[in-house]
């Protein structure tokens, strides 16, 4: 959400969320900056409801999180000529002052402190590689007004988190126009408790027309999951990729919606999701109330009959491959698509190795399953039954 409550400290919700924007930026930046060819001289990071920056124990909010991870890559962006444009937003006047003297103290540390390597350059030539802009707006019209250009520039790369507070921020009409961008991958955030609590009422309904019917009263903390199927739903006449990252707070469940039309953004967002949730690699609790089943005999008890995701995984994945040939981008795609990392798949195959069938032009070595979004090497994999 929002930094509404910048006088306080992150809660554990917050922090989650915090965490995994930062393990997200820190893995999405490289792509960009160390790419052997680089094809763009302009990369944009765009913050849209910043808050003050910090909470009172001086922990990084969103802003200084992104800036923290960028000063890393300091020294590259100013040797591959690269500009890192950044626009961070926050509509409360008093947050921005705030806000604004915390940012101006992270680059004079910068450009004072000779332990930072990466500022060397800076600190010589008193040029800095970030071209940096605070606005103070109501979000739906910013975006409004910059997204002309964006639309216009789509091909360069763009990362957006939207930490709206409820859900009236990121309407039908601005997913969508996000969800038409080429090369941007956008987190935002949204109230997902508050959605099913109150889906039938007209206000909602504005901004999300999901039926009441569709959340299952006996599995509250699956609602989440309900809102990503929404989103899914609306963009189902098109390849992109969305995952879910649900966040418990009290009672109440919130929600984090990750979006990129690349599947290697997907990848790097279910790998940041996955080192905070070793069970399901989506939520900061147990989702799925998970009781371990290793054998066929079931419990008495229905609470205890509850499959890891994994396990589940592992069984469509083989009754998927029984049907026919699936060459390594299917099976890449296959693999993001049920919200899983790269290795799961690998640990299936080489569990059932003895009964996989690999096809390829290349030579393959035994038990190495190469997964990856290249239609130019192609392997073909079956699995007997």
């Amino acid at each position: 959400m929002a930094d509404k409550f910048h006088r306080k400290p992150f809660d554990e919700g917050t922090l989650v969320k915090l965490e995994l924007l930062k393990l997200y930026i820190k893995s999405w930046l490289p792509v960009f900056i160390e790419k052997k060819e680089i094809f763009w001289k302009d990369i944009y990071i765009y913050d849209f409801f910043a808050g003050s920056g910090m909470d009172t124990k001086g922990l990084f909010g969103s802003p200084l999180i992104i800036l923290n991870e960028l000063r890393n890559y300091c020294q590259k962006i100013s040797e591959r000529n690269i500009k890192v444009n950044i626009l961070i937003n926050e509509i409360e006047k008093d947050k921005v002052k705030v806000l604004n003297e915390r940012i101006q103290d992270f680059f004079e540390e910068c450009r004072t402190r000779k332990s930072f390597d990466c500022c060397k350059d800076c600190q010589t030539n008193n040029k800095c590689p970030f071209n940096f802009q605070i606005t103070s707006k109501d979000f739906k019209e910013l975006f409004q007004e910059i997204y002309p250009t964006i639309k216009a520039t789509s091909n360069l790369p763009r990362f957006m988190f939207i930490d709206q507070f409820g859900i009236k921020q990121v309407t039908h009409t601005i997913f969508k126009q996000l969800t038409d961008l080429s090369r941007t991958d956008f987190l935002f955030f949204i109230s997902s408790s508050f959605v099913r609590r109150f889906a039938e009422l007209e206000e909602f309904k504005k901004y999300l027309k999901v039926n009441k019917t569709e959340f299952d009263s006996s599995q509250p903390e699956h609602c989440h999951r309900i809102i990503l199927k929404y989103y899914q739903d609306q963009i189902s006449s098109k390849l992109y990729f969305l995952a879910p990252f649900s966040i418990k707070k009290s009672a109440n469940i919130y929600g984090l919606i990750f979006g990129s039309n690349n599947p290697l953004g997907l990848e790097k967002f279910l790998d940041a999701a996955w080192s905070l949730d070793k069970n399901t690699g989506e939520a900061n609790f147990n989702i799925d109330n998970d009781r371990i089943i290793k054998t066929q005999q079931l419990s008495l008890f229905p609470e205890d009959n509850v499959i890891k995701k994994v396990d589940v995984f592992e069984k469509n994945l083989i009754e998927w491959l029984k049907n026919d040939y699936r060459s390594n981008v299917e099976i890449y795609l296959f693999t993001l698509a049920n919200g899983m990392q790269k290795k799961h798949t690998k640990e299936v195959l080489k569990k059932n190795e003895s009964r996989i069938i690999v096809e390829s032009d290349m030579q393959i070595k035994k038990g190495s399953y190469y997964l990856e979004y290249n239609p130019k090497k192609l392997i073909k994999i079956k699995c007997n039954e």
